[in-house]
């Protein structure tokens, strides 16, 4: 797997790698930093994206990895390639929907790079203020503590799939898709109520990708009950229209920006139950990092699983 061969290399020869491994760093001024990129032809496809659109969803990407972290987005800078085909009427579309979703959250655009190139790229850096006096993190799970998530898993992957077939029905698949909403609200709301360090992702690559990454990196297992994800009436319709297995797209699809974590069972208690779903428990790590229970296509998940399932920018 070409992306986590990378990873390791560049944690292996950096001399100083003490800020990686989780979606933001955090550094002693009480700032949060991410970095996110899109590239024309691996993330988007101009065909099935208008440029308004894609200057908000590059925004939300990186928004919603300061959210996992329980951070309050300040400031973001923008670098943007493109060839020379590219159009003001682009730019300012571009942008356009850039200073929508920045006005909706309080984000202030304070810089970045323009530069020519064979396709359109972009790259945000994102910057949050600590927002919790208690660490957000992939490696903070425990024993005990309560598995949860946010919102509905396999909506995004599901409008993708509308989208590509030309299927317009499902204008909410679709907006998943396009339009993500970062969960920056539900962060406020776990910040507030939060007794201790909890483990805290988004999920940009699929539940399924969220739940083992905190597995692994906590040394645990997360056993999760099927049943208690929540699974839309719409994305269950639009799987059986398309044959694509259920499972697939709600642990796999990707690009739904909900949260996922573990947390202390009072602290939990706390919060919104209409917002916030326990889909499980901690335990202490066998020989499966996940257990997925009432669910007998996909019973755990480990390594082996993982590698075949997730999605690998290098294929």
């Amino acid at each position: 797997m070409k992306e986590n061969e990378f990873l390791s290399v560049i944690n292996n020869t950096l001399k100083d790698n003490s800020f990686l491994g989780d979606d933001c760093a955090f550094i002693e001024e009480g700032l949060y930093i991410t970095q996110d990129s899109l590239v024309e032809d691996v993330h988007f496809d101009l065909k099935t994206i208008t440029p308004r659109q894609l200057g908000y969803k590059s925004v939300a990407v990186n928004l919603s990895d300061i959210a996992s972290c329980l951070a309050k987005p300040k400031y973001i800078t923008i670098s943007f390639s493109a060839p020379n085909s590219c159009t003001n009427a682009f730019i300012e579309e571009f942008y356009k929907g850039i200073s929508e979703i920045c006005q909706n959250y309080g984000v202030k655009v304070i810089g970045g790079d323009i530069t020519g190139g064979e396709k359109i790229f972009i790259s945000i850096t994102a910057i949050g203020a600590k927002a919790s006096p208690y660490k957000a993190a992939r490696n903070c799970a425990k024993e005990g503590q309560v598995v949860f998530s946010t919102g509905f898993h396999g909506l995004s992957a599901a409008g993708l799939c509308l989208i590509t077939n030309g299927d317009s029905s499902d204008k909410t698949l679709i907006n998943a898709h396009l339009k993500p909403i970062p969960n920056i609200k539900e962060a406020e709301m776990l910040a507030k109520v939060i007794d201790s360090d909890i483990a805290l992702m988004d999920t940009s690559d699929g539940l399924g990708d969220a739940l083992y990454k905190i597995s692994e990196a906590s040394n645990v297992c997360l056993s999760v009950d099927y049943n208690k994800i929540k699974a839309a009436e719409n994305l269950i319709q639009a799987s059986k229209k398309y044959n694509k297995p259920l499972q697939d797209w709600i642990f796999w699809g990707g690009e739904d920006y909900n949260l996922v974590g573990t947390i202390s069972k009072k602290a939990f208690d706390k919060l919104d139950k209409n917002i916030f779903t326990q889909i499980g428990e901690v335990l202490p790590l066998k020989d499966r990092n996940v257990i997925i229970k009432n669910q007998k296509d996909l019973p755990f998940i480990d390594k082996k699983v993982f590698e075949s399932k997730v999605y690998n920018h290098f294929e």
